[in-house]
């Protein structure tokens, strides 16, 4: 699977909004996701353990989802309060604004 690509016709109908290629585009990224989650923890004799940040995960996985499609979200900031705005803001400020 290294040398395959995502098609072409995917991307595009990711890019439309399409749900089924958008998830396509997240399998696809999953293990670049993954090995840029794991981290070591430690138990109590610490001995090191490796695991997968879901936190982290699923914010890569927001970011990548906003990168393909777009939306345009000022009309949804209005609605939504503002302590989870403020969430919401944290979330995503490194995404680059369009």
């Amino acid at each position: 699977m290294l040398n395959d690509l995502l098609p072409m016709p995917v991307i595009e109908a990711a890019r439309a909004g399409d749900v089924e290629a958008v998830e396509r585009v997240l399998q696809y990224y999953q293990g670049y996701i993954n090995k840029l989650c794991i981290r070591t923890l430690y138990d109590e004799y610490g001995n090191p353990h490796e695991c997968i940040d879901e936190r982290m995960k699923r914010r890569l996985e927001i970011k990548l989802i906003y990168a393909i499609v777009p939306v345009d979200w000022q009309p949804i900031i209005g609605l939504i309060p503002p302590y989870v705005l403020g969430k919401w803001r944290s979330l995503t400020q490194c995404i680059p604004h369009r």
